[in-house]
């Protein structure tokens, strides 16, 4: 099993191989589904009925504002990566999470946690869930 450090040389040409600890010019391992997300990604940016299900994203560093509502299930409009460090798997620093898509939810309500406040909200027609890096 492979943790968030362990991927952190995604977009580098030299990194650490973290089965044998050695240095040279490889890429990770490419998991199926893998996407890069900006700050401002909301999940139903990326939701489709093709990808319905879990797929794994990187959320890049500084991420330390966007609107979330919910404390997880999240709605669909939320920041994906604020809503992951909201759920602390991972930090303002970055990384890769696993988000699974759900049915949308009567209400979502609020919350404070790991330094992130999100809103309560109503009905959405879509949701998704946080989960820890499971490679």
């Amino acid at each position: 099993s492979f943790s968030n450090d362990s991927l952190k040389c995604y977009h580098s040409t030299t990194c650490s191989n973290p089965i044998t600890g050695t240095t040279n010019s490889w890429r990770r391992f490419q998991k199926p589904g893998l996407r890069d997300m900006d700050c401002g990604t909301k999940g139903d940016s990326l939701w489709t009925t093709a990808n319905w299900g879990t797929q794994l994203v990187i959320c890049p560093s500084g991420c330390i504002s966007g609107q979330v509502w919910g404390t997880g299930p999240f709605s669909g409009d939320s920041s994906i990566c604020r809503a992951a460090i909201f759920q602390g798997v991972i930090a303002p620093g970055g990384g890769v999470v696993s988000l699974t898509w759900m049915p949308g939810q009567s209400s979502y309500p609020g919350g404070t946690q790991n330094g992130v406040t999100t809103s309560s909200f109503g009905s959405w027609s879509t949701s998704f869930k946080i989960g820890d890096l499971d490679l």
